[in-house]
């Protein structure tokens, strides 16, 4: 049975594959994840911040950057999140970062944007958490000693 499926499959004519590129694709994509976060064009769910302020986003791009959205986008078949704990400000930066790979804060700001970025698992800015608190205790164990 083996062989007469490969000699089936022999007869059968041989395609070509080609392969296309796009050049400039990372950047296209750049560009229309940011038109996608400062249009709110297609976004399917609603992130309710801790000082009601709310924020339009989409869901598979928030899943895709956060195991814990992730498990509530797909536990919650719901449009709207309530995110208690983190206020718009912060909120509002994690998106910027989410969709852009860049996002700004102001100073006095960055304990509760980075607590937030943490408390969402926020890929990547999860590993600058995680290195600022190695370095703050490392100052304070010096500091001590």
């Amino acid at each position: 049975m083996i062989l007469s499926l490969l000699s089936k499959q022999n007869k059968m004519p041989i395609h070509e594959k080609y392969s296309i590129t796009w050049p400039d694709y990372s950047d296209h994509m750049k560009v229309m994840t940011k038109e996608m976060m400062t249009s709110g064009d297609f976004a399917d769910v609603t992130l309710v911040c801790d000082d009601k302020q709310q924020i339009r986003a989409h869901k598979n791009i928030l899943a895709a950057c956060s195991p814990v959205f992730k498990d509530i986008l797909q536990i919650e078949n719901s449009s709207v999140v309530y995110l208690k704990g983190v206020y718009s400000s912060e909120m509002e930066s994690i998106i910027q970062f989410i969709y852009l790979g860049e996002a700004t804060f102001y100073e006095e700001r960055m304990n509760h944007f980075l607590e937030a970025a943490k408390s969402l698992d926020i890929k990547e800015l999860n590993k600058e958490v995680d290195e600022t608190e190695e370095f703050n205790n490392t100052v304070e164990d010096s500091v001590q000693a």
